[in-house]
């Protein structure tokens, strides 16, 4: 189930770094507890919901697309407040995204937008809110204890829907659950720490990678079925997305 796959996830990477801790290679001093608690409730709420799109979407590809439509809103969130003024190329590429993202709906009809492209869609803009946070938080905390945050906190949120969505599971599928939260761990390591580094718009813009990488891996190893339409706009929306990030001439150290 969604739910038992976000908790499972999650305690796996709470307890790496726990393990990163214990070992003297993270440190864990929370100091701004109210950004720390607005990350990990917005994050933890995210993830459930990507998890249920993924589940109910056409495709996993859909739904990380969906999903990283949040530098849109990132980028909005981060002009109200943390006055984060967006360039031209910035809107020119939210703009051509959003046309890339209409395009892998396009079912050939009219657009699909079911509970699943919503879950998806509504995790874009908790995760957007999430990344404004963690941009904010990082002047206060380090990474560790930023994803230790997000992880006890995205426990507790998912635990009331894994109890009602709990399904028994093989081997097999315990494992994969296990190399998943593994790789969750320093994937959200490596995004908290380059969150100090960059601007939110651009930090969740360089991510643009998910999908792409979501409808090949979605092809290869689960059979999915990919039209032409949703070729052509994931390409589209990850090249707009992609170039509105991409530094200027002379922007050095962004």
């Amino acid at each position: 189930g969604a739910g038992q796959l976000v908790v499972l996830r999650f305690v796996i990477c709470g307890a790496g770094v726990g393990v990163l801790w214990a070992a003297g290679r993270a440190a864990i001093a929370p100091h701004n507890l109210r950004l720390l608690a607005l990350r990990g409730i917005l994050g933890g709420a995210a993830v459930v919901l990507y998890f249920i799109a993924l589940r109910l979407c056409g495709n996993a590809g859909t739904a990380a697309l969906l999903n990283c439509t949040s530098p849109i809103f990132t980028s909005l969130f981060a002009w109200w407040f943390l006055h984060e003024r967006p360039s031209g190329r910035l809107a020119i590429g939210i703009a051509l995204g959003s046309a890339g993202v209409l395009l892998v709906l396009w079912t050939g009809h009219s657009i699909r937008f079911g509970w699943g492209e919503t879950a998806g869609l509504a995790s874009a803009v908790l995760s957007a809110s999430a990344v404004t946070t963690v941009r904010a938080a990082r002047a206060y905390d380090n990474a560790a204890t930023i994803l230790l945050s997000f992880s006890i906190a995205g426990a507790l949120i998912a635990t009331p829907v894994a109890a009602v969505d709990w399904h028994g599971a093989s081997a097999a599928i315990w494992t994969l659950t296990l190399l998943m939260g593994v790789s969750s761990l320093f994937a959200q390591l490596m995004m908290t720490h380059a969150f100090g580094l960059v601007t939110a718009g651009q930090g969740a813009l360089y991510q643009q990678l998910t999908p792409l990488f979501t409808f090949g891996l979605g092809l290869v190893l689960l059979g999915e079925h990919v039209t032409v339409s949703a070729v052509v706009g994931a390409l589209l929306a990850l090249s707009a997305l992609t170039y509105s990030a991409w530094p200027r001439r002379g922007a050095i150290g962004v």
